[in-house]
């Protein structure tokens, strides 16, 4: 290269059909002494030619760019792969914000003295966007892969303690209940047993909001039209609301049915919607509730939203506020948003939040839809008959089992027990001649209540089977066990639900016989 820095007509004309952005500096003091048309339009100014670099470029761009050209004097090293902003001029006469891929070397004169610099840019503005949005969706990605482990993990042990308390609670309400019977009606001891009774039955009540956060609360379902259900539980909250809130329905009418529990549905819309009621300041606000129909054939699902224009929730409310004993009110228990997710993954739904701070909440439920109405089966209670017979209690929990067997012993039956599934199995294999039902706890250690039941059935005496469990019977669904049983009983149970349940299974086995 000359002393002049500047390149060969034949170069030139190479240059200037170049898809890059090049330009050609010569002297410490940068003067641009070539640009392509590309490096023209960039800047906006073809009157840029035999000016010193940082008078060559206008206001808008970045002159940071002119340290890396003395690097490379001080050095002369080239300066490859840099990827830098810089601001270049629009059609319309403003500027944008474009990301250049740079590569400069150094010229050498005759001499090999560094006598000017060369620089080419590539546009790779749409591959850094690309590249920032696959990083945002991984992250976004990650982090909901974090949030449903972490539901998961809060899932497995909401539904371990409810179990354990479940197992406890029925010691106590059953032994409670049975002191409750021997005692006068009129008596103080009675109504001080029936408070322990009520008591143990709230005690109950909270286990179930663990069970239905774990995704393993009981689940009686049959169609619902969301409207309706809706229209209805609102009607009943608006007395409980403050008059500066107010309530805008916007609910479709003919929406297929889902498939849902009415108790848990009712559940799921009193806590949103008194929760959107209260996280509305004095100032006052709106709570809009809306139900519609999104997607179509199979894939149909029904969609409740819940939006209020509260204050809304910080990130760190927002990570934590289904999990169960986290609440922002002074007081409460923690598990209302809780319960509400565990309820609608155990319908098979999703449930979406949107909030930002200042901005209000938006709670956004998607349900199944249903095609077919599927008929109610009610559960027709037998007629309570005189108990009797023999009654074998298969539970490992030493507790539970004597508190069964006195409830049993109450009833009138005789009782055999057993400690676990083995032990089960084998005073099944003894007596079943004379049983007249059992009464299998499905979780146990070792040998568990559905390999009880399979190996029950392989003996083949058919004997009426009541499976209990501190979980539910859906617990025992996920297990997709095909052997068949007689009825579920939750616990904790009363000595009066024991004793319409088994009086039914006995009769309904005799008569089949």
């Amino acid at each position: 290269m000359d002393q002049d820095a500047l390149p060969t007509s034949s170069t030139v004309a190479l240059l200037d059909q170049a898809p890059a952005i090049i330009a050609i500096r010569k002297g410490r003091d940068h003067v641009l002494t070539y640009a392509n048309p590309r490096y023209l339009e960039m800047v906006g100014d073809r009157d840029v030619l035999g000016r010193p670099g940082r008078e060559a470029l206008p206001d808008f761009a970045d002159q940071g760019f002119f340290d890396l050209l003395d690097q490379i004097w001080a050095t002369g090293e080239p300066l490859e792969g840099i990827e830098a902003e810089a601001r270049v001029l629009t059609a319309d006469g403003g500027t944008e914000l474009r990301f250049y891929n740079y590569v400069t070397q150094a010229l050498r004169d005759d001499a090999g003295a560094i006598a000017g610099t060369m620089m080419v840019a590539t546009d790779v503005t749409a591959m850094v966007e690309a590249r920032r949005e696959a990083l945002a969706e991984q992250a976004a990605l990650q982090e909901q892969m974090l949030q449903t482990q972490k539901l998961e993990s809060l899932g497995l042990l909401a539904g371990g303690i409810a179990h354990d308390f479940n197992n406890l609670l029925m010691v106590i309400l059953g032994k409670a209940d049975l002191v409750a019977n021997r005692l006068p009606e009129t008596s103080r001891e009675r109504v001080r047993m029936e408070q322990v009774i009520a008591t143990a039955q709230r005690a109950a009540d909270l286990v179930r909001q663990l069970l239905a956060y774990s995704g393993k609360a009981q689940v009686q379902t049959e169609p619902v039209d969301l409207s309706v259900q809706v229209d209805q539980i609102v009607q009943l909250l608006e007395a409980g609301i403050r008059k500066k809130v107010g309530l805008q329905l916007e609910l479709s009418t003919g929406l297929p049915a889902v498939l849902a529990d009415p108790v848990q549905l009712q559940q799921v819309v009193m806590n949103l919607v008194m929760n959107a009621a209260e996280a509305i300041g004095p100032e006052g606000g709106r709570v809009r509730v809306v139900t519609r129909v999104e997607g179509a054939g199979s894939g149909r699902l029904v969609v409740l939203e819940v939006h209020d224009t509260g204050h809304g929730m910080d990130e760190a409310t927002r990570q934590r506020i289904f999990d169960p004993f986290f609440t922002t009110k002074v007081t409460g228990r923690g598990l209302g948003m809780a319960a509400v997710l565990g309820i609608v993954r155990g319908h098979g739904g999703e449930l979406d939040l949107k909030t930002e701070p200042g901005q209000g909440t938006s709670f956004i439920v998607r349900l199944p839809a249903v095609s077919d109405q599927a008929r109610d089966q009610a559960v027709v209670e037998a007629p309570r008959a005189s108990a009797g017979g023999l009654v074998l209690v298969v539970d490992d929990e030493a507790g539970v089992r004597h508190t069964a067997r006195a409830m049993l012993e109450t009833l009138g039956y005789r009782v055999i027990d057993a400690g676990d599934g083995r032990s089960g199995v084998s005073a099944f294999a003894t007596h079943m001649g004379s049983l007249a039902a059992v009464l299998l706890d499905l979780n146990m250690p070792g040998m568990n209540g559905v390999e009880v039941l399979q190996a029950i059935a392989e003996l083949g005496h058919r004997v009426p089977v009541v499976l209990s469990s501190g979980f539910t019977e859906l617990e025992l669904r996920r297990q997709q066990s095909e052997v068949e049983f007689a009825a579920f009983l939750q616990k904790p149970y009363t000595l009066d639900q024991l004793s319409v349940l088994l009086d039914r299974v006995i009769r309904e086995a005799a008569a089949g016989h």
